[in-house]
């Protein structure tokens, strides 16, 4: 199965695993890595920690982040290059998680990946909900 490593700044991750478990109940090979007062290297050191304790390599998984750019991003760049069975994916939000969780089993990884952006994309609107006159 496919794993997933929540990388954002703060706390924000768990709020949205949080969100997620609650939806669609527990979900196995997810990890959120808060970065609230971690430096780098401590970023690095948890995933390597995740990498060496779980099938990630073997099965692939997708690293999201908040920010493209942002430090989480630059450190999952830096630990992934040499890793094509591991995406990153920038701008997390609550659709681009609920699609993961509900798509990791039944579509292949390229799919997969693909599916999120889309989802990412599709869960961001704007809606005119002004009251004419006002």
């Amino acid at each position: 199965m496919v794993s997933l490593i929540l990388l954002t700044h703060g706390d924000l991750c768990s709020s949205f695993f949080k969100a997620a478990t609650t939806m669609l109940g527990d979900q196995p090979d997810v990890y959120c890595i808060p970065t609230l007062h971690l430096s780098s290297n401590e970023i690095t050191k948890k995933i390597k920690n995740i990498f060496e304790n779980s099938d990630i390599l073997k099965y692939g998984a997708v690293i999201a982040v908040d920010l493209k750019g942002g430090s989480t991003w630059n450190v999952a760049c830096k630990l992934t290059r040499d890793h094509d069975r591991i995406a990153i994916i920038s701008g997390i939000n609550l659709p681009m998680l609920l699609s993961f969780l509900t798509k990791r089993e039944s579509l292949n990884f390229k799919e997969l990946t693909a599916s999120l952006v889309d989802a990412g994309k599709r869960g961001i609107e704007i809606f005119n909900c002004s009251v004419e006159g006002s």
